[in-house]
């Protein structure tokens, strides 16, 4: 009876050492966790801007990932047609390409395919000339 009674101590022990473990190993996970993505800053906007005449610069208003697109807004591009293509990029640079799909008057409908990271609202989307 004594033997059965330590073996069961043990048992008792050891689960509720796993489990504390396990707790443990998930807040080390998650401390090591990248931080978020930042939009790009209006500042970075205007050099972009800037440095690149006859660029055009917009920045990203929605996203829906599950679509792969983007909406584009505040941009006055007669020009831009369908199947145009566009360099996304956010705070860290370049994040892929996408293609225009559709447009209205101060919005573009963009689709992306390969990027480094879904992007987010305030990243740009650059057409250069």
């Amino acid at each position: 009876m004594r033997k059965s009674a330590w073996i069961g101590a043990m048992v008792v022990m050891l689960v509720l050492a796993g489990c504390r473990r396990q707790a443990v190993d998930e807040t080390d996970g998650a401390a090591s966790l990248p931080p978020p993505p930042q939009p790009m800053s209006d500042q970075e906007r205007a050099r972009i801007a800037v440095m690149t005449p006859g660029a055009i610069v917009g920045r990203i208003v929605a996203v829906t990932t599950a679509h792969r697109m983007v909406a584009v807004g505040d941009v006055s591009a007669p020009g831009i047609r369908e199947g145009d293509a566009f360099v996304l990029m956010g705070a860290e640079g370049v994040l892929g390409t996408a293609v225009v799909v559709s447009t209205d008057r101060k919005t573009l409908y963009l689709r992306y395919e390969q990027v480094t990271r879904d992007p987010i609202v305030g990243d740009l989307a650059l057409r250069f000339p």
